[in-house]
């Protein structure tokens, strides 16, 4: 999934080399799991994530507005994040709900279906974003926005970024 999002991101790149996104808006932030014949691996993930460390790879200053839960797969996906250089102080951390989680089928033939649980991601809303990182961004990327509250969020965004690319996935 990494290597899909480095095209978009090199994509971007070619449009505005010096700032391909400064902020990533996802709804969803998962701890994606693959299923392998010789078992289950276990790795963070998720459209958004995939697309803030492809673009920051790609040199892009990213900050990242997401969810996850107050659990051990939450850590884990602030953890890669922090480590792969994204800003993720926007990442909001609801303590009652738990992290999304992706699982990743592989067929033996190669086809994969992915189950999706969305957990914190739904509870993403438009209280959840700041207007001025919006306003003073040269990028906004959006991916994955699917609930009644992450609706209102993109309806929140979409205005203020008027004069941006305005990328939603």
């Amino acid at each position: 999934m990494r290597v899909l999002m480095a095209l978009l991101a090199a994509s971007l790149a070619a449009a505005n080399p010096s700032r391909i996104a400064e902020v990533v808006i996802d709804g969803t932030l998962l701890e994606d799991r693959e299923e392998l014949k010789k078992g289950l691996e276990l790795h963070p993930g998720g459209s958004g994530s995939n697309s803030a460390i492809m673009m920051r790879t790609l040199g892009s200053s990213v900050h990242l507005l997401s969810a996850v839960g107050g659990d051990l797969f939450g850590k884990l996906v602030l953890d890669d994040l922090r480590k792969n250089g994204i800003n993720a102080s926007s990442v909001r951390v609801f303590r009652g709900a738990s992290t999304g989680v992706g699982l990743d089928i592989l067929s033996g033939r190669g086809e994969k279906s992915v189950l999706i649980y969305r957990g914190a991601n739904n509870l993403l809303g438009s209280a959840d974003v700041s207007e001025a990182a919006i306003k003073n961004a040269g990028h906004v990327f959006i991916a994955s926005l699917v609930s009644e509250k992450n609706y209102a969020l993109f309806r929140k965004v979409l205005p203020l970024g008027t004069g941006k690319r305005l990328s939603p996935l």
